[in-house]
């Protein structure tokens, strides 16, 4: 089991007028290897659980484990070592740097690591640019692609540290009908070649009858943990 997620709950503005849940009593298991899909209306609680699934952000209540490692009980430093390691994040918005080239973009995660970037690590960077067809874009800006490859290099971002976990937010979401299959195949692909377990959250039925298991929220809560049965 990857991740462990037992009654969590994140409360804003806590002990006020404007108190509110963006999760509540939200327990889940999610075993090494599987693609789950997320889904729910808008407002029912899907990002909140990606940030706290991501340590992006922390439960007010309950109890989180990624790899067998408490979240609640870590520090500012060590939920960033431990989400830089373990954690590859796809957007759906691509959040890559304007003033950066593809492939600083790219390689953004080493630099914050303490492995570094040498050149070893650059090859295998240009050799995922030339997998993804990417191979003449190294060195342009993000205002210079398209969409489509603007997320392929969000992809190759979340991969070059090996990460065990990806986690994508509506990683198609903004993407034409054509480019939307290419990147759901590439994470399809991601999943089976190296074993990654891959959790989206999707609008998109199609995507989410790709799925080994579909969670539904509502409402903050989870209403529906099931195995895909397509």
């Amino acid at each position: 089991m990857i991740i462990k997620a037992k009654k969590i709950s994140k409360v804003y503005n806590q002990n006020s007028e404007a108190e509110f849940f963006g999760i509540r009593e939200v327990s889940l298991e999610i075993n090494e290897g599987e693609l789950v899909a997320i889904v729910g209306p808008s407002g029912a609680g899907k990002t909140t659980l990606f940030n706290m699934l991501g340590t992006l952000d922390t439960p007010t209540f309950g109890q989180l484990e990624i790899k067998d490692k408490n979240i609640l009980s870590m520090g500012y430093n060590e939920k960033s070592k431990l989400r830089n390691e373990v954690i590859g994040f796809i957007f759906q918005q691509f959040r890559l740097i304007s003033t950066l080239s593809a492939l600083d973009n790219a390689l953004l995660p080493l630099l914050v690591s303490d492995e570094g970037v040498d050149s070893s690590k650059k090859e295998m960077v240009a050799h995922l640019f030339d997998k993804y067809g990417l191979k003449n874009q190294l060195n342009k800006y993000p205002s210079q692609l398209s969409g489509g490859e603007q997320q392929r290099v969000a992809i190759i971002r979340a991969l070059v540290n090996d990460p065990d976990i990806i986690l994508a937010d509506e990683p198609t979401g903004s993407l034409d009908s054509k480019m939307s299959e290419f990147v759901f195949n590439t994470l399809q692909q991601i999943h089976k070649e190296n074993g990654k377990t891959v959790i989206y959250i999707t609008h998109d039925m199609n995507l989410v009858k790709k799925a080994d298991r579909l969670i539904k929220i509502k409402d903050g809560s989870v209403i529906s943990d099931e195995a895909c049965g397509y």
